[in-house]
């Protein structure tokens, strides 16, 4: 979830970025904050120039006799302090370190692809939303200009530019501080200038889309949005993990087109445009070295389609690069070029395309920055300082039978989403402490003593364990999920995909339960639990009789579940048949946390299954789990040899699940595993009458596919041979009969397969 943007507008200055480190030094800054001026009298931008508009009525209001006695002005979010202007005002953001995690010499690329980007967002909502308005035939392109310009390349004027700088501390960088001056409604009187405005209309209809947005009071409104999208942008481009490869492919997305001249330090060279380096170096025609700073212009040549031979150049190029328009956004068409920024939908997670060279048809996937990555190494490594006590919470309760364990065995035992070494590590960095006889219930008010330990501190009794965890390690989350029965008591939800339930490990508030406080059902409890990945019911109760009843249906296997799952084996499988395998603790296995059938601890389990359709070697699957041990499903259909697409834990190859869980959801594992998380979903619940839960047994509550498995090219094909309709309201229906059908089914007279 993005974070509000604490914004400071101050009436006059003479720099926003030198106003920007005068607050910092006043005030701890925790999160991206802003500092925006009305007036600006010598900023860096704009060639130090007083900040003035070519058309007066673009300057901002007048101060009112309030505004005039208050020197500075603060806001929660950047968006509501451009609410009242009327066009966009010179701006720093202070960036803290911890909230970064991209290489800095790629910043002012990446701010710039974040411009591009809400530039791109505010083009489409503009159009959509003033649709009426005489828009250019063909409305002018603009592209990135290294490093740190926004322009027309037809026109060869500027749009924004960004200028970035840093503060240290003891040889640690602890801010950064990006300026953006960008030329919104007007642009200054200066012949290389051009607003957005003139790259939506032409020049002589701007005066009467002014008037129009005027007496419509729009102006805020715009200026609201885009800075929205800005924030949010940059939020995405900064705050979470990207290699250099995907850094260098959105920026080459968004720059002037390979093979553009340009110009170096007062024409002292021109050269064509060839690509970045690793450091986001420019690289051009002619030079031997990359440059990181230098004064870059179009040559007056600009851009021509011949002159760069790629035969000729001194660096590689990337040849036969096409951008692709998609429904969602765009793909290139290169296998190492593969990830570009999307249009976003409900989350600061883009969503992807990559194009196999070997496949006429996109594979599309949702690029899940690895929260579990970010979260799991905490990056600090690179960037050392010391953690904030605000950001530690307690972890499990306190120590009160203490073998003299050490911590980071302790840990590694008792928390299971890090290993041994990475609980070394976190301890080492600090971002581990102990609160030493820590009260059983801390009353209101307390305020704990933390100490810093090192990796081989014994525990002992009445410890409590602290760990750090900032909200920038905190897994994103959906704002929203669908209701699909409520009748005052109980409520079932679809929860979407890579949403835990509860607080636990790497999450802490963004969780089902979170989300569905934030909706206004705060008293609704979970009465049973559906792995992250999973998708589908979830079954609430807001009292807490109805809790335990519920709770005690589910125990006693008096509901019957419904699970759709795709998988892909080649092993020859009978239509219907059910599986009785016992499900414990692998003792061959190189990951911890997988079960497996048989092995220590073992438990009888048991699941029914009906393959509804088949394609190659997938298959589309109603499940139906008797019992309900711990990844059940997957379990069974694993070892039958068919496992489900996208699960790395229950893949054939143990590697991609290590491989998944060191480095993330990298292009090897998702070619592997085809699908970034497994493709189960909770389609369908219904209560048998002994549960004695009326309202839910006369017929089942069904939920239809999610959106993104829906996007696998496979699905449909399955669908259309189990036929089962892709529109929501008839698949819904067609899901309701199969479950009715089958329900009632006796599996006891179909085989049981084995291993």
């Amino acid at each position: 979830m993005v974070p509000d943007f604490p914004t400071v507008v101050l009436n006059e200055c003479s720099s926003t970025m030198d106003e920007a480190k005068l607050f910092v030094s006043n005030n701890f800054v925790f999160t991206p904050t802003c500092v925006v001026a009305r007036t600006q009298t010598q900023g860096r931008g704009r060639g130090g120039s007083i900040w003035v508009q070519s058309d007066q009525k673009c300057l901002a209001k007048p101060l009112s006799e309030n505004q005039k006695e208050v020197e500075q002005m603060r806001f929660h979010r950047l968006g509501d302090a451009l609410q009242d202007e009327v066009d966009f005002l010179p701006l720093t953001f202070i960036w803290p370190t911890s909230c970064l995690k991209i290489p800095m010499s790629w910043i002012s690329l990446a701010v710039g692809c974040a411009l591009h980007d809400a530039v791109s967002r505010f083009i489409e909502f503009a159009k959509d939303r003033y649709f009426q308005l005489p828009y250019r035939e063909h409305i002018l392109p603009y592209f990135l200009k290294w490093p740190n310009d926004l322009i027309t390349l037809e026109e060869g004027k500027k749009l924004g530019g960004i200028l970035c700088e840093s503060s240290f501390l003891g040889g640690v960088c602890q801010e950064i501080y990006i300026g953006i001056g960008f030329n919104f409604f007007s642009h200054p009187a200066l012949p290389h200038s051009q607003s957005l405005l003139e790259i939506l209309f032409s020049s002589d209809k701007i005066p009467k889309i002014l008037d129009h947005w005027d007496k419509q009071n729009s102006r805020g409104l715009l200026l609201s949005f885009f800075s929205t999208a800005l924030c949010e942008e940059l939020y995405e481009y900064l705050a979470f993990y990207r290699d250099v490869s995907q850094l260098k492919a959105l920026a080459l997305a968004r720059s002037v087109p390979l093979g553009t001249l340009l110009c170096v330090e007062k024409s002292q060279h021109c050269g064509a445009f060839t690509g970045l380096d690793d450091h986001g170096g420019l690289l051009l025609e002619g030079l031997s070295k990359s440059l990181l700073s230098a004064q870059v212009q179009l040559s007056k040549a600009r851009y021509e389609k011949k002159a760069v031979a790629p035969k000729e150049l001194h660096v590689p190029i990337v040849k036969n690069l096409k951008l692709q328009k998609k429904e969602n956004g765009f793909a290139l068409s290169h296998k190492h070029l593969s990830l570009v920024k999307l249009k976003r939908q409900n989350s600061p997670i883009p969503l992807v395309e990559t194009i196999h060279p070997s496949e006429e048809s996109p594979r599309p996937s949702h690029a899940l920055i690895s929260s579990m990555l970010k979260a799991r190494m905490s990056g600090r490594l690179e960037n050392p300082q010391a953690p904030r006590l605000e950001n530690f919470r307690r972890i499990g309760g306190r120590i009160e039978n203490s073998l003299q364990e050490r911590l980071d065995t302790h840990l590694s035992h008792r928390f299971k989403f890090h290993c041994r070494e990475d609980w070394y590590h976190r301890v080492a960095l600090g971002e581990v402490m102990i609160e030493r006889n820590s009260p059983k219930e801390p009353q209101r008010g307390h305020q704990p003593i933390l100490i810093k330990v090192k990796p081989t501190y014994r525990m002992k009794n009445y410890d409590q364990i602290w760990l750090f965890h900032p909200p920038e390690y905190e897994p994103t989350s959906l704002f929203e999920i669908d209701v699909v029965y409520d009748n005052g008591d109980i409520c079932i939800f679809s929860k979407p995909p890579n949403l835990v339930i509860h607080a636990a490990g790497l999450y802490l508030k963004n969780t089902f339960i979170e989300v569905i406080r934030k909706m206004g059902f705060g008293d609704c409890a979970p009465v049973h639990r559906i792995d992250r990945e999973t998708s589908g019911l979830l079954v609430c109760a807001r009292q807490t009789p109805t809790r335990r009843k519920l709770s005690e249906a589910f125990r006693s296997s008096q509901v019957r579940k419904f699970y759709l799952a795709v998988s892909k084996g080649t092993r020859a499988l009978p239509e219907r048949f059910r599986v009785d395998l016992p499900i414990g603790e692998p003792q061959e296995s190189s990951i911890r946390i997988k079960m497996w059938v048989g092995g220590n601890h073992a438990q009888p389990a048991t699941t029914n299954f009906v393959r509804l359709a088949q394609h190659g070697h997938y298959s589309l699957f109603a499940c139906f789990p008797v019992t309900g041990r711990t990844n059940q499903i997957r379990v069974h259909l694993a070892a039958l040899g068919h496992w489900i697409v996208g699960d790395k834990m229950y893949h054939k190859d143990e590697q991609v699940f290590i491989d998944f869980y060191e480095k993330g959801l990298t292009a090897d594992v998702l070619r592997n595993v085809e699908f970034p998380r497994h493709m189960l979903h909770n389609t369908g619940v219904i209560f048998n009458p002994e549960a004695q839960i009326d309202s839910l047994q006369s017929s089942p509550v069904v939920t239809p596919f999610p959106s993104d498995m829906l996007e696998f090219p496979v699905i449909k094909e399955l669908l259309k041979n189990a036929q089962i309709p892709l529109e929501k309201e008839e698949q819904m229906r067609a899901l309701q009969e199969i479950f009715l059908n089958l329900r009632a089914w006796d599996f006891s007279q179909e085989p049981s397969l084995e291993v």
